[in-house]
């Protein structure tokens, strides 16, 4: 008898409202300064963004990208599905452009904590981080017209 109370309390505890419940991948944000002309990039756009290929905004104004540590599941993630490259394959794309003297590696931050902080202070930063961590510091623009909070969203972690 004291057993099925511990597991119907337990079943209570983990139905209970509020509680997260992991519903399978989640979205990964792409964020930029709410004053940024960006409404929405195309798949390519951002690729071209993040491998350094694309440097300024439709405006002129250079575009700052910025990385989350490689060791980051997002970041993982995001290299994956928007870059088309593994960490270990990007890395090897960024010494190979230092090498030609091309593209400069972006700058990398430690959390999507930081990461949101200063794209919220730099008009012309672009960041990717979790959807769960974004806030009316930044804004978050729509990849292939597709919002993150939506089903097809490809970028998610």
């Amino acid at each position: 008898m004291r057993s099925r109370v511990v597991v119907l309390l337990l079943c209570l505890f983990l139905a209970a409202p509020g509680r997260p419940v992991a519903d399978g991948p989640r979205p990964i944000a792409v964020v930029v300064h709410p004053d940024s002309s960006a409404r929405e990039l195309s798949q390519a756009e951002l690729r071209n963004i993040f491998l350094g290929q694309k440097k300024q905004w439709s405006s002129g104004e250079p575009i700052v990208p910025l990385y989350l540590v490689p060791t980051s599941e997002v970041s993982a993630a995001f290299s994956q599905k928007a870059l088309g490259k593994s960490l270990e394959d990007l890395e090897k794309y960024w010494i190979d452009e230092r090498i030609r003297g091309g593209a400069k590696k972006p700058r990398t931050v430690p959390t999507p904590t930081t990461a949101r902080k200063l794209v919220g202070s730099l008009p012309n930063a672009i960041a990717y981080i979790p959807l769960a961590d974004v806030d009316g510091s930044v804004r978050v623009i729509a990849i292939d017209g597709v919002a993150p909070s939506s089903g097809g969203y490809r970028l998610r972690y």
